[in-house]
């Protein structure tokens, strides 16, 4: 007579030792792989951050290149403008010397006639 050959429930199966050792790797396995592509995700958006600061860099880069070209232009422009004005003050300037020493010439003929008539009025 054979004896009997008890059967283990179903769900028993899933608690031996290499059942369970095997789900706890697969799960590791999963969470390792979905961390993974998730890292590899962030480090694919700090690449296209520093990408996209590099250029906003190089635009800022030309757009005070730009600024300092005109700023020195128009530094040169005023210094231009400064000069010339100068230089018309420094003409002026000197047509009013000029026209000062025939006033005073002149004042000083007048001086000189007047001193000379006063003898002649007291005799």
């Amino acid at each position: 007579m054979a004896v009997p050959v008890a059967r283990t429930p179903w769900w028993r199966r899933w608690l031996e030792p290499v059942m369970v050792v095997t789900i706890i790797i697969a799960l590791f396995t999963v969470l390792v792989t979905g961390e993974v592509a998730v890292f590899q995700s962030v480090k694919d958006d700090v690449r296209a951050a520093e990408t996209r600061i590099s250029e906003r860099m190089d635009r800022i880069g030309e757009r005070i290149q730009a600024s300092e070209a005109k700023l020195h232009g128009e530094i040169q422009a005023s210094e231009a403008r400064q000069n010339k004005r100068i230089d018309e003050l420094k003409a002026d300037l000197k047509q009013d010397n000029v026209e000062l020493k025939a006033d005073l010439k002149a004042m000083d003929n007048k001086l000189d006639r007047v001193l000379e008539a006063l003898p002649a009025a007291k005799a």
